[in-house]
C-alpha cells in the first residue's frame, strides 16, 4: 500500500477510498478542448488532473512532482481540489501566475493537501504494490531495469552516466525518463480505483500541437515530450499483464492517440459504465447536475406508516392509504 501523509505530518490512510469505483485521469493533450467536458462534473464522476492541467478543466483530484512554481495558483488556492504532493514541497513558495513573482504563501499553507512519496526505479513487478509511487527512472537506470555504475565527481555529485547502449535491452533512449502519467496511474489504483479511463493523451506534441492550454514549447522539448510517449508505452506495455492480473481496467477515450498500449472506449461510453448504478442525472435552470430521484415522503414514510396501521380500515391497504395521503 501506499503511504500518504496529512498536512501536519500524520499517516492518511486513503488507499481503497474510492474501492472498485470508475475514475477519469485528465491529461493535458489540445484533445482535451474537443470533448464534452460537462460529461466530467455529473453525478458519479470522479475526475484527477496534472499539472496546470486545471486551466482546462477543473478536477476532483490533481497530482503534482515538478517545481511547484510551474504551477496556476488557483489550483493551490482552490478546496475543492484535493492535491497531491510530494513532502518535499511544503515549504516550498507559491508563484502568482498573473503578477510573475513569488507570494508568501507555501504549499504547506494550503487546505486539502496530501503528501505522497516517489521512487525512481520502474519495476514492473512491484509497481502496484509499493509504498511510494513509480514517478520514472533516475538518469542511470533503463527502462529495461539495467543500472549503470554511478560515479561521482570531484565535488562529490553523482555524475550523469554516458549515453550508450544499455546492454540488457540494447536501446541507449530508455534511461532517466520521468512523467508524470506514472505517477497519476500509480495513484489512481491505490486510491482503489479499478477501472480507468484517460482522457485527453493525445501523445504527439509538434510546435502547433502542445497542450490544452496556452504554452509554447522550445524544439528541443517537443523532441523530449515525444521521446517520453514513446517510451511511456513500451513501460505500459509491460505494466499491462499486471493491471489484468489484478483487475485493474485501463481504458483510452481518445481514438486518435498515441498510447496505445489500452484499448479505446468513448467517453460517452465510459461516462456511462461510471454512473450506470445511479439513478438519471439531469441539469438544473442553471446547468448543474443533479440526480433525478423521488425524495417525496422519505422524511415523514415511518410516522405515516404508523399511522396508516391505526386508521386502516375494511380491506385498505397501507399503500392505499398513503396514496390517499399523497405520499406514495
Amino acid at each position: 500500500m501506499a503511504k500518504f501523509k496529512a498536512f501536519d505530518g500524520k499517516e492518511l490512510n486513503i488507499n481503497n477510498f474510492y474501492r472498485n469505483q470508475h475514475g477519469f485521469l485528465v491529461v493535458n493533450g489540445p484533445s482535451l478542448n474537443d470533448v464534452d467536458k460537462s460529461l466530467l462534473t455529473q453525478p458519479g464522476i470522479m475526475t484527477l488532473g496534472v499539472n496546470n492541467g486545471p486551466a482546462a478543466f477543473r478536477p476532483n483530484l490533481w497530482i503534482m512532482a515538478d517545481d511547484n512554481t510551474s504551477f496556476i495558483r488557483s489550483i493551490w488556492l482552490d478546496p475543492r481540489i484535493v492535491k497531491f504532493v510530494p513532502e518535499g514541497k511544503k515549504g516550498k513558495k507559491l508563484f502568482h501566475n498573473d503578477e510573475f513573482k513569488e507570494m508568501e504563501t507555501s504549499v504547506g499553507d494550503c487546505s486539502s493537501i496530501v503528501y505522497y512519496e516517489r521512487n525512481y526505479k520502474f519495476e514492473p513487478e512491484k509497481w502496484l504494490h509499493q509504498d511510494s509511487l513509480n514517478w520514472g527512472n533516475k538518469t542511470h537506470i533503463c527502462g529495461c531495469g539495467y543500472e549503470h555504475k554511478q560515479i561521482k565527481d570531484k565535488d562529490g555529485n553523482w555524475k550523469k552516466p554516458p549515453d550508450k547502449i544499455c546492454p540488457k535491452c540494447g536501446d541507449y533512449n530508455r534511461f532517466g525518463h520521468y512523467n508524470i502519467i506514472y505517477l497519476a496511474v500509480g495513484l489512481m489504483f491505490h486510491l482503489g480505483f479499478r477501472t480507468l479511463n484517460i482522457v485527453g493523451a493525445d501523445f504527439h506534441m509538434d510546435k502547433g500541437h502542445t497542450y490544452a492550454f496556452d504554452q509554447a514549447r522550445s524544439r528541443n522539448s517537443i523532441k523530449n515530450n515525444n521521446a517520453q510517449y514513446e517510451e511511456a508505452n513500451k513501460r505500459f506495455d509491460a505494466l499491462k499483464p499486471h493491471f489484468e492480473k489484478h483487475g485493474y481496467n485501463v481504458f483510452n477515450c481518445y481514438e486518435d492517440s498515441g498510447l496505445k498500449s489500452f484499448p479505446y472506449k468513448s467517453l460517452e461510453q465510459a461516462v456511462s459504465d461510471a454512473t450506470e448504478n445511479l439513478p438519471p442525472a439531469v441539469t438544473d435552470k442553471w446547468g448543474v447536475w443533479r440526480c433525478q430521484e423521488n425524495t417525496k415522503g422519505l422524511y415523514d414514510r415511518k410516522a405515516n406508516e404508523k399511522q396508516a396501521k391505526k386508521r386502516r380500515k375494511g380491506d385498505m391497504t397501507i399503500d392505499e392509504f398513503l396514496r390517499m395521503k399523497g405520499v406514495a
